[in-house]
């Protein structure tokens, strides 16, 4: 039996009950609530591998609760009940994240493989130790660490994307420790401002007498981190010809170090990274084409600390603690306000912005106790707010979803307010409110000019036989 949490959302009471009866022979922990309201502050309480979800429930703007799960806690496996007239919809929303989706007829088959697989999934997570080291409580962190699990024992090299200063060293790091190369060595080449022959000596290694400095054989990267990881940092600042030496070492398993009569094979997992858009460069020639193709199979993108603003008030408590000692201070915390005034900060520079932040600070502060708003607010001057209010994030989302269904009924408002599971009245009071006018939708014949004037294309004539 399972030991993962499993949360059954139902409107309708003896369905509910009918697949916790079934669930509880798989799983040690099943609870089971009929309103969105119960089973959003269940979640809340605590974390569930699973939920299976009536494919009906909206919460009170009309948007569908699956919708909301998929969003908010993106590390629990969503599994739809539906009945027939809903499998169309069920589909799209496994399309868009949700895990699989059964109906009641066919429950006694389905379901015990579903709750298997997903209750699998969830218990690879809890085991998985160096999850621990990149400190988090969002949804979306937790997501990037599935994505390292699943892509960890890959034999293709992984390219690691992110604005600078999100995690990519650290992302590479929990990679390499996740696979079943962890126990060998990992290192960095971070490959900015460096010359093409610097490069070279570092990551290939030389014989003694390859050039006049080099008196003794030296082994590269590569050869030292045999049965690990090695990190290729900012790749896209690699010069060209550097480039073309990497297309040939990933391709071929095969490098040569300088001076060397023989090729040595290639034992080492390789992640690469880099801050900029790599399609961009290789528009701009700054990134040679093989090279960018070699990147593309598989690819993690690493957050911006403002997507994922939640984790801030961990980081600053872990890193402040660490911060102190290193400074020989006796303790170091921020007090309430001043840690309302981090959170809504905009971090640019991200987690490595937000942690030099920090370290100025405690090294600036002398006096004892918490660290009140007023030092940070001084210290932080005026930036831009990087989380918005509730309201502002919801009136964003209910204008994206508007828009949306609009685009998909074509301004049909019917269609479009069938879909949103609204009636017309309420749905043209969210049009208004969102001064959206379904005309703007609809398909319409180009025009074009006829004898000076504009009008739909002319209907064409039929040739007679």
């Amino acid at each position: 039996m399972h030991d993962t949490n499993l949360l059954i959302i139902d409107s309708d009471p003896q369905a509910g009950a009918v697949v916790k009866e079934t669930c509880e022979q798989y799983l040690a922990s099943v609870d089971l609530v009929s309103s969105e309201d119960a089973a959003i502050e269940r979640l809340s309480s605590q974390h569930y591998g699973i939920a299976i979800v009536d494919i009906t429930l909206c919460d009170s703007s009309g948007f569908k609760l699956y919708d909301y799960l998929l969003r908010a806690h993106q590390s629990t496996r969503v599994i739809l009940r539906c009945s027939k007239p809903q499998v169309m919809e069920a589909i799209a929303a496994t399309r868009n994240g949700c895990f699989a989706f059964f109906q009641l007829s066919s429950m006694s088959e389905q379901l015990p493989h579903l709750v298997k697989a997903a209750a699998a999934i969830d218990a690879r997570r809890a085991v998985n130790t160096w999850r621990n080291l990149m400190l988090h409580r969002s949804a979306l962190i937790d997501r990037l660490l599935d994505q390292i699990d699943h892509c960890a024992n890959a034999e293709i090299p992984i390219h690691i994307t992110g604005p600078a200063g999100s995690g990519k060293r650290l992302s590479a790091e929990l990679i390499h420790l996740a696979s079943e190369g962890a126990k060998g060595r990992f290192a960095v080449l971070d490959c900015r401002g460096k010359a093409p022959q610097e490069i070279a000596h570092e990551l290939f290694g030389y014989t003694r007498g390859a050039f006049p400095e080099a008196t003794t054989d030296e082994s590269g990267l590569l050869k030292r981190t045999e049965g690990g990881s090695l990190l290729l940092h900012h790749i896209d600042t690699l010069p060209s010809t550097m480039q073309l030496q990497i297309v040939e070492l990933l391709e071929k398993r095969l490098y040569r170090p300088l001076g060397a009569l023989h090729n040595e094979t290639l034992h080492t997992r390789i992640i690469t990274s880099s801050d900029r858009d790599l399609e961009s460069e290789m528009h701009t020639g700054n990134l040679i084409e093989s090279l960018y193709y070699q990147l593309q199979p598989m690819q993690i993108s690493v957050p911006e600390l403002a997507e994922h603003a939640e984790d801030i008030p961990l980081l600053v408590k872990q890193h402040a603690k660490q911060a102190a000692k290193r400074l020989n201070k006796p303790s170091a915390t921020f007090s309430s306000g001043a840690m309302q005034l981090l959170t809504e900060a905009s971090w640019p520079g991200n987690v490595k912005q937000l942690f030099d932040f920090i370290d100025e600070t405690l090294e600036a502060y002398r006096e004892s106790g918490s660290i009140p708003a007023a030092v940070v607010e001084s210290r932080l001057g005026k930036r831009d707010r990087a989380v918005p209010t509730f309201q502002e994030a919801r009136a964003t989302f209910e204008r994206e979803y508007l828009i949306q269904v609009l685009l998909i009924s074509e301004g049909n408002v019917t269609q479009a307010a069938r879909l949103a599971d609204r009636n017309r009245t309420d749905f043209y009071k969210l049009l208004k409110r969102n001064n959206l006018d379904p005309a703007n939708f609809k398909h319409r014949p180009p025009a074009v000019k006829r004898n000076g004037k504009r009008g739909p294309l002319p209907r064409p004539r039929l040739k007679m036989a």
